[in-house]
């Protein structure tokens, strides 16, 4: 159909990574560049698409067993179904894409989406992928304290879950970024783009194929210093739907979002415990990714 040829991914980024590793400041910076919109997290693969995908692929692996007589496998091949599947992701994406101008992209941030690029770039195939990657120790210790304060019982207190969800969004988003070419997948590390932003931001825009003058990076860099957001009152973006029916047209980051952000907070953050879980979880993921750590101290 119409809407599902037309809807390839070619206008559309993906923004990935362990929760807490700095997706939504990559975010903002990236969609300070005028041909950039962007919005809330929308959750539509890790939500919605891929839980789909994987009702099917469990049906298909149930086939010719007793269990295996039911389904939408029992109506549909697969090329039917993906066929289906792609109109109804097409239709889910109109709210983002369909008032974007030639040239102009959409970036979308779920940071569970590291988990599902196979799914995306097989309904979407021209997207875009960022994964962006923290120091494991810093991302334990933010989820560690945004479990205290504005995210409450939304992400984990214990070390040894946080450095696990960390180490499963790294490996799976770069397991599937093998099948990926450099013109479709870019890997950051959010140590580099707090060291030197204005190199890494402007290979992020050059990746996209967005030009960039100098002052458009410095600005982009200087309005998402974390002091700045914090006086700011954080990110916001425009919403439609229900959410602007019920709670208005702006979602804006909680208190406390932006917290420590300088890298190497973790060692005042974590309890020496704690050190030792995330060594014990995730030092040889770390290790094989740049981040070298022999001893938990």
């Amino acid at each position: 159909m119409d809407s599902e040829a037309s809807c390839t991914g070619n206008n559309i980024v993906f923004i990935v990574g362990c929760p807490r590793s700095g997706t939504s400041w990559l975010q903002s910076m990236i969609a300070a560049n005028p041909k950039i919109k962007t919005g809330p997290e929308t959750h539509l693969f890790s939500n919605y698409i891929s839980p789909q995908l994987n009702s099917w692929r469990s049906e298909i692996k149930l086939m010719g067993s007793p269990q295996g007589t039911n389904g939408l496998a029992s109506y549909f091949e697969e090329g039917e179904f993906l066929s289906a599947l792609r109109e109804y992701l097409a239709n889910l994406l109109k709210p983002m894409t369909q008032d974007l101008k030639p040239g102009e992209l959409f970036v979308e941030k779920t940071p569970g989406h590291a988990t599902a690029l196979s799914d995306i770039t097989l309904l979407l195939p021209e997207s875009k992928i960022i994964h962006l990657i923290r120091d494991a120790r810093d991302v334990v210790a933010s989820l560690l304290q945004a479990n205290k304060t504005w995210a409450k019982g939304r992400f984990t207190g214990d070390a040894r879950i946080a450095s696990s969800l960390w180490v499963k969004h790294v490996t799976k988003a770069r397991r599937a970024s093998k099948h990926l070419g450099s013109n479709q997948y870019l890997e950051l590390k959010y140590e580099d783009l707090w060291n030197q932003p204005t190199k890494y931001l402007g290979e992020a825009w050059r990746f996209l194929g967005i030009d960039g003058s100098e002052n458009e990076v410095a600005n982009a860099i200087e309005a998402n210093r974390a002091s700045t957001l914090r006086e700011s009152g954080g990110y916001r973006y425009p919403t439609r739907g229900e959410h602007a029916r019920m709670r208005g047209g702006t979602i804006q980051s909680p208190p406390g979002f932006i917290r420590r952000a300088e890298p190497g907070g973790w060692r005042q953050d974590l309890t020496w415990v704690q050190k030792i879980q995330v060594w014990r979880t995730a030092r040889v993921t770390m290790e094989e990714i740049g981040y070298p750590w022999k001893l938990p101290w």
